[in-house]
């Protein structure tokens, strides 16, 4: 009881303070550098369309590339050429208070010498903002996705005999009270996965169907974050999380999580912006088998700028992923991502980029325990403001042991983009 009431008290004053202070500065605001890859240059950002009270922005992407392993197998690797074309329009409203937007996009992939592979997915959404006062914002969004699971996912069964189509509704609401120095964000949460089932390939034993109704889930969650503002540059705050995963079907693998972080959020000029949390994750699971969980929580993202032409970015993310099984026992895995990279702007309307980024899942459940790797070069050219021009090359590579072990792959992809922007 006296924990709400602290809670309560506190929440009064920061909404008394965000009264008063209106007009102050915002110190939470994190727009003194600019990554490489967030700025355009003057005479080749795309200008949108204005339609009444609306500015729209819509683009298509049409790329052609290749991939040497589809099937991200060990052996007898299966190689295609691959056409994606994605044309995507997302538009907000241009009033001087409050905001209404949407997006929609189509991503279809056409694999030339394996159509098995071919896939379209969708998404759409819609977002609004309501800015009770200049420092109270009440904001929301809820969007459909049909995607499709990647064959290099560590969940992925290779006997499908295509891709497994996920479709997701999920929906978000918003808090955020601003004062001079504290700021309260509050968030709820909800995602319904539900995964189709797919085809065996033709001549291996057992059902003909691979059943995926097991898989199918809601997520719902929770967040709270304190923020104190020590300067204008830097922030502290506690955030503390709270999840609940729901199976339709296989309800052994249902379990609920928390995470509480203490962390610090920056912006410091011509050197460096990014927030880094630190604290414990737990998650707990229906199967006694597997039980509670727990472990140092990480979860860090930070751009260096050694100069105005170059952003080296780091991330480091450390959670619980589920691995539900179809019977009677629960898998779950503890996964670590670390990440690097660098963008240079080696000419006003050309950017480079090298990065990589690596995976760890230690599992519980079964004995297994697998690592990853991938290796990314690109660049972008800018030829004016409606079109540019992308080229990525990936090499990835997979390692899985354990007598339950997945399956080791690597992978060369490349794919080179037309982009036009209006």
């Amino acid at each position: 009881m006296k924990t709400i009431l602290y809670m309560s008290a506190a929440l009064a004053a920061l909404a008394a303070g965000s009264a008063q202070a209106q007009q102050a500065t915002n110190n939470f605001q994190r727009d003194r550098n600019t990554a490489v890859t967030d700025r355009y240059q003057p005479g080749y950002e795309p200008l949108g369309v204005k339609a009444g009270v609306w500015k729209l922005n819509p683009t298509v992407t049409v790329s052609l590339g290749g991939n040497d392993n589809i099937y991200y197998v060990p052996s007898n690797k299966e190689g295609s050429a691959i056409i994606t074309v994605s044309p995507n329009i997302v538009g907000r409203t241009t009033w001087s208070r409050h905001e209404l937007g949407f997006n929609a996009g189509v991503d279809s992939n056409v694999y030339l010498s394996q159509s098995d592979e071919n896939n379209t997915g969708y998404n759409v959404g819609a977002n609004g903002r309501l800015d009770i006062t200049s420092r109270a914002m009440l904001s929301g969004n809820i969007r459909h996705l049909t995607t499709y699971e990647p064959r290099s996912a560590y969940q992925s069964d290779v006997e499908a005999a295509e891709p497994v189509r996920i479709d997701s509704d999920a929906a978000e609401l918003q808090l955020t009270l601003i004062g001079n120095r504290l700021r309260f964000i509050g968030t709820v949460s909800t995602r319904n996965d539900d995964f189709k089932d797919v085809a065996r390939r033709a001549g291996l034993p057992g059902s003909p169907i691979i059943s995926q109704r097991y898989r199918d889930l809601t997520t719902s969650g929770a967040t709270a974050r304190f923020d104190y503002a020590v300067s204008p540059a830097i922030s502290v705050f506690l955030t503390a999380v709270a999840n609940n995963r729901r199976y339709d079907t296989a309800t052994i693998n249902d379990s609920d999580g928390t995470v509480i972080a203490l962390g610090t959020s920056f912006d410091i000029s011509s050197l460096a912006r990014g927030e880094l949390q630190l604290g414990t994750v737990t998650q707990e699971y229906k199967d006694p088998t597997i039980g509670k969980q727990d472990s140092g929580y990480v979860n860090a993202r930070v751009q260096y700028f050694p100069t105005p032409l170059t952003t080296l970015t780091g991330t480091l993310n450390r959670d619980f992923v589920d691995y539900p099984g179809s019977g009677g026992t629960t898998r779950t895995a503890l996964n670590t991502t670390v990440g690097l990279s660098v963008d240079h702007e080696l000419l006003r309307n050309l950017i480079v980029s090298a990065g990589v980024r690596g995976q760890k899942y230690e599992f519980d459940g079964i004995d297994r325990n697998d690592t990853g790797k991938t290796v990314m070069l690109g660049a972008r050219y800018l030829m004016n403001r409606r079109i540019s021009i992308e080229t990525k090359y990936s090499y990835v590579t997979y390692e899985s042991e354990g007598t339950q072990a997945f399956r080791d792959y690597n992978a060369n992809v490349i794919m080179t983009s037309l982009i036009f922007a209006y």
